[in-house]
């Protein structure tokens, strides 16, 4: 299995990714909205292409979730969006992996839903991104290749607007809220969030595709 963070393959292309990726991490769902772009890849592909792809996905999967979010939360507020939430983003989750063709999921180590509970390796991507983050930088979406697919994964981060449903209850949480959060999530354990801190992750399995070796014997000109 290779692992390749972003920012860390050594070349301005990379540069670039980890840039996109970080402007990511804080773009509005509206901004995100977009029509679906083909991820079809063309023959092999290095991993760079995949971060790429996967980063794509993310981003539209984010995108068709978020917008469709705030709908719910101007329609109805918090309580609204918590009920949304429970009947639509597994929904909107699965309609985008077949649209993209590829398997998008969101995990957390602390899930609302039990479907989204991470396994053992996203689990350890979460951990290793949350130190990041404890040291005052941006985690970096990293792409690990496994013998049958590609998978990237893109750190989620709190914002004040998550916080009315995954903060603090009294503080940031209303009690009208909370009472929806415990009638549709009885095992919920995604609150206690603050700001800046890291709620789950986007994972973006690409499988079946070659991925390229790198290149050596010289450097190109």
């Amino acid at each position: 299995m290779r692992n390749i963070p972003y920012g860390q393959q050594g070349s301005r292309h990379g540069t670039l990714i980890h840039r996109i990726a970080v402007a990511f991490l804080a773009l509005s769902p509206a901004v995100l909205a977009s029509p679906v772009m083909s991820q079809e890849p063309a023959g092999a592909a290095s991993l760079e292409d995949y971060q790429i792809r996967g980063l794509q996905a993310a981003m539209q999967t984010k995108g068709a979730l978020g917008g469709e979010l705030m709908k719910a939360m101007e329609a109805g507020g918090p309580e609204n969006a918590v009920a949304f939430c429970n009947t639509r983003a597994l929904p909107i989750t699965r309609d985008m992996s077949d649209r993209l063709a590829m398997d998008v999921s969101r995990v957390s180590d602390q899930p609302r839903n039990p479907a989204n509970a991470a396994n053992d390796e996203e689990l350890s991507v979460i951990a290793a991104f949350k130190e990041t983050l404890a040291s005052g930088r941006q985690p970096a979406p990293m792409v690990r290749e496994h013998d049958d697919a590609v998978i990237g994964y893109y750190p989620i981060v709190t914002n004040a607007m998550c916080l009315k449903c995954h903060g603090t209850e009294g503080t940031d949480i209303s009690a009208a809220t909370k009472a929806v959060i415990d009638s549709k999530y009885p095992d919920d354990q995604a609150t206690g969030y603050g700001e800046m801190e890291l709620r789950g992750l986007f994972v973006v399995k690409m499988p079946g595709m070659q991925v390229a070796e790198p290149a050596t014997g010289g450097e190109s000109n």
